[in-house]
């Protein structure tokens, strides 16, 4: 389905400043990161509120299977036109959207915790320990939003928002994770093979960017 595309809206660049300040806002506050971790689509709201056209003003901030004409039935897939069907390359049915981003977020904040007692209590765990568990954790919940594919449009702003919130939540810096573009890595194929049952290549690639934005060297 084709539906919204922001891109060549006039108020496009709106979008990258309005994520900047997301980023300045946020950055201090983890309960707005928790608040985010929460829900994103007040996030979304707020990207995307000003390149939709009125008449479709729901594209920004409801998640596909909402209550609108245009969203109620928005299914997508991924990949080249012409491709096989792959059930790697589909995201979450519309009408499962909303169940499975309530589903992701509980299962997020409930792995937080998890992680944050563990640190906590296990005295012997090293830096690069927690760094290890910490990018299973961002890796696995980074490759569940994108499969699900919740918004029409946004959906790598969103993405990308939910690891920069996790790395700096860890401390981490996030001066190569880019927000408002596209990182060359990790690449889609690491994504994609996650999804078949392969999670090693993108939980490494996120291993890999946690060490690098914590300025930490393995021996």
């Amino acid at each position: 389905m084709s539906g919204w595309k922001y891109e060549s809206h006039p108020k496009a660049a709106s979008v990258a400043l309005r994520c900047a300040k997301i980023l300045a806002d946020a950055d201090g506050d983890d309960l707005a990161k928790f608040s985010y971790l929460s829900s994103t689509r007040t996030w979304h709201r707020f990207l995307f509120e000003e390149v939709v056209h009125s008449r479709n003003s729901g594209y920004a901030g409801n998640y596909r299977g909402s209550n609108f004409f245009y969203l109620i039935a928005y299914e997508v897939s991924f990949g080249k036109k012409g491709d096989p069907p792959d059930p790697a390359k589909q995201g979450k049915r519309a009408a499962e959207v909303a169940r499975a981003m309530v589903d992701l977020h509980r299962s997020l904040i409930s792995e937080i915790g998890k992680l944050r007692i563990e640190f906590a209590q296990n005295q012997n765990l090293t830096i690069e320990n927690k760094l290890q568990a910490w990018s299973r954790m961002t890796a696995t919940f980074f490759a569940e939003f994108l499969a699900i594919h919740p918004y029409a449009n946004g959906n790598g702003h969103m993405s990308r928002l939910l690891v920069w919130c996790l790395f700096r939540m860890a401390g981490l810096r996030c001066v190569i994770w880019n927000v408002p573009t596209r990182n060359a890595w990790p690449t889609d194929e690491a994504i994609f093979l996650f999804r078949k049952g392969n999670k090693q290549p993108l939980i490494d690639a996120f291993h890999m960017l946690a060490l690098q934005e914590s300025g930490f060297t393995k021996n």
